[in-house]
């Protein structure tokens, strides 16, 4: 972990590559035991049961031992979550373009799946009381709406909003996927008034003013988890703590941004326009209200002309 944790980047790819290579499947063992698996000759089936066993133990990468040991050493699974961050580099970046470093993704990808399941990760409100590390790590770590200064932390996490995190016990002081909640009486119809309207520092929180929770934020901390489900496991914990603490609160949303969805949608609406088809996606009001909401002209719903 030390050796590995003092190289750069270019000498990481040469031990990955050499350790996915020389130490991945036996590929001749696993070539032998299917050939006999296949064997017409072998009715036994006891004996059909134990050439299974070994078969499924020779398509097991012999590094994904030394993998598990290392979980077990103190801080070895932030370093086995770093080290499939530099995989997920590799292969994006197309470093290597090996079958067998993306295979090593794949062991890696499946261990820590099993490793963060839901069951071994704790639920954690962070509030302005939560030590100043873990406060330091959720500004940090804010993907979509970037925390401006202290002050803005601290009403991100002050009355009528919560934040959440999860955490787990191999991981101390690290939240794995963290989500800001705003506590609203109807749902909202943007961001900016979630965003930078807050409360008062000092008020107290009015539960009849509390009927909505709006998800404004979820930001993945871990590049090395990538593809490991724990945003939507996340959302549904908070739903039940919310429910628990207001139980009369029915409306849940989100208001998320989607990049480029405006170019999507008018480039959708012309071609529909385009080709007559417009009054088989909306009608005659809708047409109106998408084209004042996108700024453009109004134009009847069969218009075949340009947009």
């Amino acid at each position: 972990m030390h050796f590995y944790s003092s190289l750069k980047k270019e000498d990481r790819l040469g031990v990955l590559t050499k350790l996915s290579q020389d130490f991945g499947v036996d590929h001749k063992s696993v070539s032998e035991l299917a050939v006999k698996l296949l064997d017409t000759q072998l009715r036994d089936r006891a004996t059909i049961l134990q050439v299974e066993d070994r078969l499924r133990y020779s398509l097991t990468p012999r590094y994904r031992q030394l993998l598990n040991h290392i979980s077990r050493v103190e801080g070895g699974v932030k370093f086995l979550v770093d080290l499939r961050a530099d995989v997920l580099e590799i292969i994006s970046s197309k470093a290597s373009e090996s079958p067998h470093i993306r295979d090593l993704n794949g062991t890696l990808k499946s261990l820590l799946s099993e490793w963060f399941s839901v069951g071994l990760l704790r639920l954690e409100r962070i509030t302005w009381q939560s030590p100043c590390e873990i406060l330091q790590k959720i500004s940090q770590y804010e993907a979509v709406h970037p925390v401006r200064n202290w002050t803005d932390l601290k009403r991100r996490v002050g009355p009528y909003r919560r934040c959440y995190a999860f955490t787990h016990a191999a991981m101390p002081g690290e939240p794995l996927v963290v989500l800001h909640v705003a506590l609203t009486e109807d749902i909202s119809d943007n961001i900016q008034s979630i965003v930078r309207e807050f409360a008062s520092l000092d008020s107290e929180e009015d539960v009849n003013k509390i009927n909505a929770a709006i998800f404004y934020s979820i930001s993945s901390t871990q590049a090395g988890l990538q593809g490991v489900e724990l945003g939507n496991y996340l959302i549904k914990r908070v739903v039940r703590e919310l429910q628990s603490e207001f139980p009369h609160m029915a409306m849940f949303s989100s208001l998320s941004p989607i990049p480029g969805f405006s170019s999507w949608l008018q480039g959708l609406l012309s071609q529909y326009r385009k080709e007559g088809r417009g009054s088989d996606l909306l009608s005659e009001q809708e047409w109106k209200e998408v084209e004042q909401a996108t700024d453009s002209c109004p134009r009847s719903p069969g218009h075949r002309g340009p947009p």
